[in-house]
């Protein structure tokens, strides 16, 4: 068992009032690096069960929530939270238990939704455990169109011309039109640029809630359930 410590200095203090995070992961996830984000400050690190994160004095005395993501590459893979109340000038310590976080485009085991004039379906790739959009598979003639993931011999619309969501945490999809029939249509997702997160239905640096804890609405034949989906702090 690795005993390296790696001590973490937030908001530029040189004080010693400090928390001792017990950080658990899976050695399978290979991460690159940590983040440290706490009252706005964010810190990167190495990967380390543990870690001692220095904090200012000022923020002794009161409950304090320290988030850590776990990074793969340039994308944030897992998260974990504790939440603790510092000692000015002494040690507090805490456990953060890292999780995974959603995947590329958010989407369920057998969901269907419409490509173009095609459907694709959700299943699981073997490599990651992440649930991804299979390649499209076009209309028969007979129903030529897509709507709401199925083929029919007429077209309705899936959404308000203008209107956009989010595509997993780091993606945004338009509604227009992009095939052959007269309806409007969910066109394909559109990355974030670094360092934003989808929020909305729109990429920011910050993120804001969307909604209500289990809050759901209908998407069409489905039914959206709404959660914090990739540990930011906010409900998508």
């Amino acid at each position: 068992m690795r005993r390296l410590i790696l001590l973490l200095a937030l908001a530029g203090c040189d004080s010693t009032t400090s928390a001792r995070l017990t950080v658990h992961y899976e050695d399978a996830w290979q991460l690159s690096g940590f983040e440290v984000r706490t009252e706005g400050e964010r810190r990167p690190t190495q990967v380390s069960p543990t870690v001692r994160v220095l904090v200012r004095d000022d923020w002794a005395g009161r409950p304090l929530t320290i988030d850590v993501f776990g990074q793969r590459g340039d994308q944030p893979w897992t998260h974990g939270k504790t939440t603790v109340t510092p000692v000015r000038g002494g040690e507090v310590s805490g456990d953060v238990v890292m999780t995974r976080l959603p995947c590329g485009a958010w989407c369920t085991l057998g969901a269907t939704e419409c490509q173009g004039d095609g459907v694709v379906s959700c299943f699981e790739q073997d490599a990651d455990q992440c649930f991804v959009w299979a390649n499209a598979t076009p209309c028969p003639s007979d129903a030529p169109f897509c709507s709401h993931g199925v083929c029919a011999a007429t077209c309705v619309d899936e959404c308000a011309a203008g209107e956009t969501r989010c595509d997993g945490p780091h993606a945004v999809v338009s509604c227009g039109q992009a095939d052959s029939d007269s309806c409007t249509d969910w066109l394909a997702p559109v990355p974030c640029a670094d360092g934003e997160v989808c929020s909305g239905g729109a990429c920011a640096k910050t993120c804001h809630d969307d909604c209500q804890d289990e809050e759901t609405q209908c998407l069409g034949s489905d039914v959206v359930t709404y959660g914090d989906l990739d540990g930011d702090g906010c409900r998508e």
